[in-house]
């Protein structure tokens, strides 16, 4: 005789069964004739609705999971290349595990996310609860892949000793261009090294780093992370798994992993502890071997506002004032990795309305904007950012966006569309807001067409935001004349904690020099003024500079002397 536990867990698959059938019928997956001949075909087989349509290839299994999505209520994830928790993982014993098709993603709060091939099991989830001590937030995943996670994770091993199995199986010769393509695909589709990129790729994104970098020394692999626009080391790995590493991470990727002598690129997008990110991978053959390079885009970062990129009040007024005009060119300047796409995007973000068509385009794409036709840059056919601006012109836009002006041709275009009606956002790498002027002219667009399309130019720079473990002081004699403040004039200065990584600062913002296109400077301009009258003039006129602007930070306590010092020139 069955128990009540086992004779609901029954009354609860019958209901799905016939939710599952109206679902079926409903979204015309399938004909009602033969949603009724399934059901009839399930229960004179004595097999299980689900499992009937997937084995005799009515649906998928993907078709099948997205279905109970909406039959259950709950999220659907697909869990292939997903990186999951450690600490999650560890609450669940692999008994538990197995038994429930189960396998923990990540932590929020108090509350466990537990991917599931049935979600709506009370049973399962109170067994749970009372295991972990958690709350717990189902979400739906094919069976399949669960299983596949459970035996990546419970593989038994630690990460020495998956590295020991990878040096003992990895039957490489001495020189990577001699190494077996066939021994590399099957060893970096194996489970420790599964397990170990995952591990990699979930503890940068729980640190916040903007980069793995991943390289060949003399006695072993070094994995550093970039955090706050500073490497720090992360991990060694004996040198002999080094191929099987990147084999990994180009697999992710789509990238030809018997390749090793040339640079190549590639991208993917990865769940991490409910975020997504996108990975892009940079791979270049050093003395030793492959040098390999990831970059980490939080896809949240794609909503960020004017608001959160650390223009100060009156710089913010100015750049609203520029973004308000019905056309012209804004170009924002600085090195590479000064945070030049956040501004833009944030920009766009501004601009983007119903009413707003904007075409942005990129080389590559970072974020996905909504109401934002992005086209990806592909120079090899022909598609390059003057190519796709012209076809561009054509589409009626209100906006355009260029990510990076870096040839005539380019700006060529993008002027006569800032003079045609069009507001026109880009960037170029230039040292200051003014420098833009100077870099436009060397690209051959002559001055006085520039004067008359350029609105304005910004320039920025990173700084570190310092940690709460910061402690405040009065600053020396020297310190108060070097930032023109009174003697009494207290500051912070960065001590260092555990959540900092004692190096006294977590996070960064911009800081911003905001130059805007006026009839004096339209005039010098076409006299042949150079840089550094044009920058004479825009300071007399009221912009403030990047050196000031890091000043006032400092003074605010966000920042420290030592970044204002390493971020600009007086």
């Amino acid at each position: 005789m069955k128990s009540s536990s086992e004779l609901s867990h029954v009354s609860s698959q019958r209901n799905r069964a016939e939710r599952l059938a109206y679902v079926l019928a409903e979204s015309e997956t399938l004909t009602p004739a033969l949603v009724e001949y399934a059901v009839r075909m399930a229960e004179d087989h004595g097999s299980g609705l689900e499992q009937m349509l997937v084995e005799r290839g009515y649906i998928t299994a993907t078709q099948l999971a997205q279905l109970l999505e909406l039959v259950v209520g709950v999220p659907y994830v697909h869990l292939s290349n997903y990186v999951l928790d450690p600490e999650a993982v560890a609450l669940l014993p692999q008994e538990i595990a197995d038994r429930t098709a189960s396998i923990p993603l990540w932590i929020s709060d108090d509350t466990l996310i537990v991917a599931m091939t049935e979600p709506d099991n009370t049973e399962f989830i109170d067994d749970m609860r009372l295991i972990t001590g958690m709350s717990i937030q189902p979400v739906l995943a094919e069976e399949d892949e669960i299983l596949a996670a459970i035996a990546r994770t419970f593989a038994g091993t630690t990460t020495d000793e998956a590295m020991i199995g990878l040096v003992e199986a990895q039957a490489l010769a001495e020189d990577a261009d001699e190494a077996d393509e066939a021994a590399l695909a099957r060893i970096s589709s194996e489970p420790p090294i599964i397990q170990l990129v995952n591990l990699l790729l979930f503890r940068a994104a729980k640190e916040g780093a903007s980069d793995i970098h991943i390289q060949l020394e003399k006695d072993n692999v070094l994995v550093r992370f970039r955090i706050d626009g500073v490497l720090y080391d992360s991990s060694t790995f004996p040198t002999a798994a080094h191929a099987a590493i990147v084999s990994r991470i180009k697999v992710m990727c789509d990238m030809d992993i018997a390749e090793r002598r040339l640079p190549q690129d590639g991208r993917t997008r990865v769940p991490v502890a409910g975020r997504e990110i996108d990975l892009r991978v940079s791979t270049i053959p050093g003395m030793r071997g492959e040098k390999c390079v990831i970059r980490l885009l939080d896809s949240s970062q794609s909503k960020i506002s004017l608001d959160e990129v650390g223009l100060l009040p009156a710089q913010r007024q100015t750049l609203d004032a520029m973004l308000a005009r019905p056309y012209g060119l804004i170009v924002v300047t600085g090195p590479t990795g000064a945070g030049k796409t956040s501004t833009i995007y944030a920009a766009l973000n501004k601009l983007s309305t119903e009413h707003v068509a904007i075409i942005s385009v990129e080389d590559p794409i970072e974020y996905e904007l909504p109401l934002v036709t992005q086209v990806n840059t592909l120079p090899k056919a022909g598609v390059t950012f003057a190519s796709v601006l012209r076809a561009a012109l054509r589409q009626d836009p209100d906006v355009l966006m260029v990510g990076e002006i870096r040839d005539r041709e380019t700006a060529d275009v993008a002027v006569h569309a800032s003079l045609t009606g069009h507001i026109v956002l880009s960037s170029l790498h230039t040292n200051d807001a003014v420098g833009a002027l100077i870099r436009m002219c060397d690209l051959g667009v002559p001055p006085f067409l520039l004067g008359s399309a350029l609105v304005g130019a910004t320039a920025q720079r990173l700084v570190r935001i310092l940690c709460e473990c910061a402690e405040t002081s009065a600053v020396t004699p020297a310190e108060a004349t070097e930032l023109q403040a009174p003697a009494d004039t207290l500051i912070k200065r960065p001590i260092g904690c555990d959540l900092c990584r004692l190096s006294g600062y977590r996070g960064r913002a911009g800081v911003h020099e905001v130059f805007e296109m006026t009839a004096e400077v339209q005039r010098a301009l076409g006299d042949g003024a150079g840089a550094a009258e044009l920058r004479h003039l825009a300071e007399s006129q009221g912009m403030m500079t990047l050196h000031d602007a890091t000043r006032e930070k400092v003074l605010a306590h966000e920042t420290s002397l030592h970044e204002w010092h390493r971020v600009s020139v007086a």
